[in-house]
């Protein structure tokens, strides 16, 4: 990362730290797993509603507790609470590790190098990476599903309106980043689109463009948000012809934009199929910032089912590893 981007990256951070100098302690109680489980969630405006409906898909009860300083929410950890979950600053991380919570990114990168022929990579990755890829391309290619670059600026619209925000308030519902159109043009400006027509009929649609020696994937849509479409292959359909065209035109290698960090997320674990590189959220101003203070069971348990990559003075490791 150059010098100019880290210095931005180091102001934002700074200035989240200003904006979230007091968290909002809040109680979140419900049933895991058969078990009661009391959860407290140090919230900073974006940690509360994600962290207790990861835990409490069902429901749970919240009940507002008190404020706390930013710079004391590591002492939390000796609460009476089984787990404890702090949307933390960035600036802080190695304070909040250093009291003993392990640190999940909020949201991390994936990179699959294409330098070599991108067959040979994902197929020497194993007997079950081979036959993942030959079951999603043979799916693909019996839905009758092929795709086509896109330049025309009048596709945008279309694939704003029905494919893109459709799909983005489908999949993740109330936590839904969707762009703004202006941002959506930007980015096909600097590229192009991809199509996935199935029979030849358009059913979904991706942004590409090439920033040095990426090929970036920022934005997807598929017709009326229907998730069927994703199941058929339309989604892997897009995303292996971009790779094998960012292999042609001399990229080394393809982003394909950020995920959450729980190995639970679908999201993430389609990602992982592909044997990504997993890197750090470059612009992250937070964390997660997690421990289990009296080492409970349903806590523990919930750990386990719901593993996730930390990060560590090497970098941010596998939840495997």
């Amino acid at each position: 990362m150059n010098l100019r981007r880290l210095i931005l990256n180091f102001v934002r951070q700074s200035v989240s730290l200003v904006l979230h100098s007091k968290l909002t302690v809040y109680s979140v109680e419900g049933e895991y797993d058969g078990n009661r489980l009391h959860v407290l969630i140090a919230d900073d405006g974006s940690t509360l509603d994600y962290i207790s409906n990861l835990i409490f898909p069902e429901g749970s009860v919240i009940s507002k507790k008190r404020s706390i300083s930013a710079l004391k929410g590591t002492k939390l950890i000796n609460s009476a609470a089984d787990l404890v979950v702090v949307g933390a600053n960035l600036l802080l991380k190695d304070k909040y590790a250093r009291r003993g919570f392990i640190i999940a990114p909020k949201w991390i990168q994936l990179f699959l190098p294409v330098d070599e022929n991108p067959y040979t990579r994902l197929y020497n990755k194993g007997r079950q990476s081979r036959k993942y890829f030959k079951w999603m391309i043979r799916k693909a290619e019996s839905s009758s599903i092929h795709c086509e670059i896109v330049t025309d600026t009048g596709w945008l619209d279309e694939f704003y309106n029905k494919m893109y925000q459709p799909y983005a308030l489908q999949r993740f519902g109330n936590f839904a980043v969707v762009h703004k159109y202006q941002k959506i043009r930007r980015s096909f400006q600097r590229g192009a689109g991809i199509i996935a027509k199935k029979n030849g009929v358009p059913v979904a649609g991706t942004i590409i463009y090439r920033a040095g020696d990426t090929m970036h994937i920022p934005h997807i849509g598929v017709v009326d948000g229907d998730l069927s479409i994703v199941r058929e292959g339309a989604a892997f359909a897009m995303d292996y012809y971009a790779v094998q065209l960012a292999h042609l035109i001399g990229c080394k290698r393809v982003d394909f934009g950020h995920s959450r960090p729980f190995h639970s997320d679908g999201t993430l674990q389609y990602k992982l199929n592909w044997h990504m590189d997993v890197e750090e959220d470059d612009d992250g101003v937070a964390v997660f910032a997690i421990t289990v203070p009296d080492q409970n069971g349903p806590a523990l348990k919930f750990l386990e089912n719901n593993r996730f990559f930390h990060i560590t003075p090497n970098g941010v490791i596998s939840p495997y590893e």
